[in-house]
């Protein structure tokens, strides 16, 4: 079974998804071309292939100047939510005494809400300025191949 398969038993007509984790920016640009030729009128696996085509075929300049800044706003906001978070979750943290049975969950937490301000820091800092400098950032296959289509059309 399959998660795919789930979400068909559970009534859905089609469902598109990975074969693989798929890096988050290029799952984001490929929902955003998916649902732009679905709008148009494609059908769910003409809009699958072509949303696959236009990643593929990206060029950092285009990127740059039609997504950059976009992103980067919407990573600003992101990161400043996860800071607010990490540190609630860190004042918490430091409100329980540390033998407290409760005290690990509470270090996990806060851990987990680090390595995503982290994550989303990284991205903002570093991956948008690096996609923006490659030909093509995201040919390779496995930002693009690894999406499907089950279901019905």
């Amino acid at each position: 079974m399959t998660l795919n398969t789930g979400f068909l038993c559970a009534g859905a007509r089609g469902v598109i998804s990975s074969l693989w984790s798929v890096d988050d920016l290029a799952t984001s640009l490929f929902s955003l071309f998916y649902h732009q030729k679905r709008k148009a009128g494609l059908n769910r696996p003409q809009a699958l292939q072509k949303a696959q085509q236009d990643l593929r075929h990206l060029t950092g300049k285009e990127f740059e100047r039609e997504y950059y800044q976009e992103l980067e706003q919407l990573l600003n906001e992101k990161l400043q939510l996860a800071s607010q978070k990490t540190a609630a979750a860190k004042q918490e943290r430091d409100g329980c005494a540390e033998n407290a049975p409760e005290y690990q969950q509470l270090q996990a937490e806060y851990e987990k809400r680090v390595r995503l301000e982290e994550r989303i820091s990284g991205t903002k800092d570093r991956r948008l300025k690096a996609v923006c400098q490659q030909e093509h950032p995201f040919e390779h296959p496995e930002y693009w191949s690894g999406f499907i289509c089950a279901g019905l059309r």
